[in-house]
């Protein structure tokens, strides 16, 4: 299965905002896709109509080296030979390099939020299709925080629903 990193949040509609955020995405290897470019998995909109997921924008994030899903910007195991993520069987290490994998996708998640400036942002993450997500209200960084303990100590990560508050 592939994961999906998706969202929808409440923002001025703004063509040139929307474009900032993907052309400072394309440059560091993030790729957003809005509204109805959303085509690389129809049920991102299903999940976030049935989770009552409020706002006016839907987005949804995936790379180059894999342009219809997330995983590559969550999980290091394509960026990184077993042997450079296990080196001296170091769960430490292995850690720094989930943490360096996904700083892009953190950096460009925090460009969306200062650029579009969200009244209210949700961020689903979700491996394939579900309809039961753990529900958390945090901060931003919170949310990256418990991301990164997923991916370090677990190597997977639970569907949840992230509630950004500012």
């Amino acid at each position: 299965m592939s994961y999906f990193l998706f969202g929808r949040f409440d923002s001025i509609k703004n063509v040139k905002l929307i474009n900032d955020v993907k052309s400072y995405g394309n440059e560091r290897g993030v790729y957003f896709l809005f509204d109805e470019e959303i085509t690389i998995y129809d049920e991102i909109h299903r999940m976030c109509d049935e989770q009552a997921i409020e706002g006016n924008t839907v987005f949804a994030v995936a790379s180059l080296n894999q342009p219809c899903n997330s995983s590559d910007l969550l999980l290091p195991f394509d960026k990184y030979s077993l042997d450079e993520l296990s080196r001296n069987n170091s769960r430490e290490h292995f850690k720094r390099c989930c943490k360096k994998n996904t700083e892009s996708l953190f950096v460009c998640l925090r460009m969306l939020i200062e650029i579009c400036c969200p009244a209210q942002l949700s961020i689903l993450v979700v491996e394939g299709y579900d309809n039961h997500f753990g529900r958390k209200i945090c901060t931003f960084k919170e949310m990256e925080d418990d991301l990164l303990l997923q991916i370090g100590d677990y190597g997977c990560i639970d569907s949840c629903i992230y509630y950004i508050v500012q």
